[in-house]
């Protein structure tokens, strides 16, 4: 033991005899014949002291600074291997560093102890970083002034380790760290350790972060080449969203891989990814909790929780001029969105590996993840609109655009009493879509330059338009998915920007071609709707030239009726036999649209070649050619 502690004391430089204390403001020097101090958290030595007893005790860790001409010292506590003692006092020691990085081995934790008399017994308080409790587990002897405990490796994960010890001999205790103070462990991981633990779904985007500090070159080049091969667009595509063009920048253009920044990843055939690094740790602390910053740009953020352990979105705080608040609305729209594959949904739980967009108000935003386990702690900071929640409206229309499997349905208009015409906090931005998926968005009457999820107003009178901005994919289709309380005055029409007009139920489904780009909601009562659509009716019939023509799935068969009727579409061959009847129900006045899939009446595709399509409504006919090209 005599021997052990004098290599110890060797280690150390000269003897600590003054302590500066940053609350108390403790003078650097002292001459007084019995001198203690007892601190609760870091102990800096940085002066002289001839005192006759001096006692300092206090937590992690101790510099020396100085040297003493003291008779009797004692220091205890630390966890960097200080020991001082001319005293029959009970000492302790961790051999070991307090923050040290280490590989997924066993390993074996030493403590050292020496002083007074009697059986010395321990424990080690862990927990993985991240966790509010620790597990206590006791320390084994060596037969010797020394305890272990032998750590498995599978405590050591991508995530980190945070311990402290707690000795104890007769009547006294020495604790090597505490709870706020403990050592840490920060994990190195190889590449094949340091892989998203789940696939990648195929033929589906998805949005994906790696939660490592990356060891080495961080650009995606060297990160996912490696795992998805050489590049292809036709295998794989990687994209991150750029707030300040409102577009996404792809691959090679793509910028580094850092913690707490995502992508828009899509793999042809089931994958996986991952890259060599260490544990991601706090990079700042405030009101004794600690966090990881990340700057954001105003507008669309594409993000990622950048610990290995899921946190809570509630527990996320934002930092703006100076100040550190919660989820305030004048700064951002309380709802962060994941996209499952299908569709966006608003998240209470951020994992790692996962990305999410979240829409800030202003320039000089920070987010500020929390070091917190997402089982630790409910959330705690939102404020304003809850997350799934809808607030609550006069009325509402909740409405979808559908393509493909994917649907775009968080769409809201309605009016309530305390909204306003303008961009107001009810107003939520619509998030980007995924690359190449349908978007439906409202634009705000006072060409607010964000397109919105829901646009509330004031109520109406007699009525009000909805402007619509639609981007799509062939085959999409825009239905009426909820209506919230509307009075029976108000009517709903929905126009199109090539001229189709169509009255909207909650059963009405419309299907919307690849040509049109926007449309208009119209809610009002009868004299309101009549005056905002008759000048969109059309005088006279017509039927147009189907598009696109030729054609290989699918053609889109468009038609102008002056007023209401029983329409009938049929498709003949080049004999003049009958193939399918398309169409044959009432339709409103306007600019109408069927799609025909090349399908016949059996349900079977039929082969290329020449048909006409023949409209039929009153005395009006009207046939036209067009082409099936295979």
């Amino acid at each position: 033991m005599a021997e052990k502690i004098n290599i110890l004391l060797r280690a150390i430089p000269a003897i600590v005899i003054c302590i500066i204390l940053s609350v108390a403001s403790l003078t650097a020097q002292s001459e007084s014949d019995n001198y203690k101090l007892q601190v609760g958290n870091v102990v800096w030595g940085g002066g002289v002291s001839t005192a006759e007893n001096l006692t300092v005790t206090g937590t992690v860790p101790y510099q020396g600074a100085g040297h003493s001409a003291s008779r009797d010292q004692v220091i205890t506590g630390g966890v960097i291997a200080n020991l001082y003692s001319n005293g029959n006092t009970f000492l302790a020691s961790y051999i070991g560093r307090q923050i040290d990085t280490v590989t997924i081995v066993d390993r074996r934790l030493e403590v050292i102890y020496g002083g007074d008399t009697g059986t010395v017994t321990g424990a080690i308080n862990y927990r993985l970083s991240g966790q509010k409790a620790y597990t206590a587990v006791a320390l084994q002897p060596t037969g010797g002034d020394t305890l272990f405990y032998d750590l498995n490796s599978d405590l050591i994960t991508l995530r980190g380790l945070e311990f402290y010890f707690e000795l104890h001999r007769n009547n006294k205790t020495v604790l090597l760290g505490d709870s706020t103070h403990p050592s840490i462990f920060i994990t190195e991981v190889t590449k094949s350790q340091g892989m998203r633990p789940e696939s990648l779904p195929e033929t589906t985007y998805a949005m994906i972060s790696i939660p490592i500090d990356i060891s080495g070159e961080n650009e995606t080049a060297e990160i996912f080449l490696e795992d998805l091969g050489q590049y292809d667009p036709t295998f794989w595509r990687l994209g991150h969203f750029d707030s300040r063009g409102d577009s996404v920048i792809e691959y090679p253009n793509t910028p580094d891989v850092i913690p707490g920044r995502s992508y828009w990843l899509i793999t042809r055939y089931t994958s996986t990814y991952g890259a060599a690094g260490v544990t991601v740790m706090p990079n700042l602390t405030y009101q004794d909790r600690s966090y990881y910053e990340v700057p954001l740009e105003r507008g669309w953020n594409q993000l990622a929780n950048p610990f290995a352990f899921p946190i809570n979105w509630g527990s996320v705080l934002f930092s703006y001029d100076g100040s550190v608040i919660g989820h305030d609305t004048l700064l951002i729209d309380n709802i962060a969105y994941l996209f499952t594959g299908t569709a966006y949904t608003s998240a209470s739980i951020l994992r790692p590996w996962d990305g999410f967009f979240v829409f800030i108000k202003k320039d000089g935003v920070t987010i500020m993840f929390p070091y917190e386990d997402a089982l630790e702690k409910k959330n705690s900071y939102s404020t304003g609109l809850a997350q799934s929640e809808t607030p609550a409206f006069d009325w509402a229309l909740q409405i979808a655009l559908e393509a493909n499997g994917f649907i775009d349905d968080g769409n809201f208009i309605g009016t309530r009493a305390d909204a306003t015409v303008g961009a107001d906090w009810f107003d939520l931005a619509d998030p980007p879509p995924p690359p190449g998926k349908p978007r439906l968005a409202f634009k705000l009457p006072d060409g607010e330059r964000y397109l919105r999820r829901y646009d509330i107003r004031p109520p109406v009178e007699d009525g009000a338009v909805w402007d619509i901005d639609i981007l799509n994919t062939s085959g999409c289709r825009l239905s009426i998915t909820d209506i919230i309380t509307l009075p029976e005055n108000l009517q709903v029409w929905l126009t199109l920007d090539i001229g189709t007009v169509i009255p909207l139920t909650k059963d009405t489904t419309v299907y919307i071609a690849d040509n049109i780009r926007g449309a208009r909601l119209i809610v009002g009562n009868s004299d309101y709707v009549e005056k905002e659509i008759t000048p969109l009716i059309p005088k006279n019939y017509a039927l147009y030239q189907n598009y696109p023509n030729p054609f290989n799935p699918e053609t889109s068969i468009r038609f102008a009726l002056p007023e209401a009727g029983l329409v009938k579409i049929e498709i003949f061959n080049i004999l003049g036999q009958k193939v399918t009847t398309l169409l044959d129900r009432d339709m409103p006045a306007g600019v109408n649209e069927v799609v025909w899939n090349g399908a016949g009446d059996t349900g079977r595709n039929i082969s290329t070649g020449v048909y006409f399509y023949r409209l039929t409504s009153g005395a009006f006919v009207q046939s036209k050619k067009m082409i099936l090209l295979k």
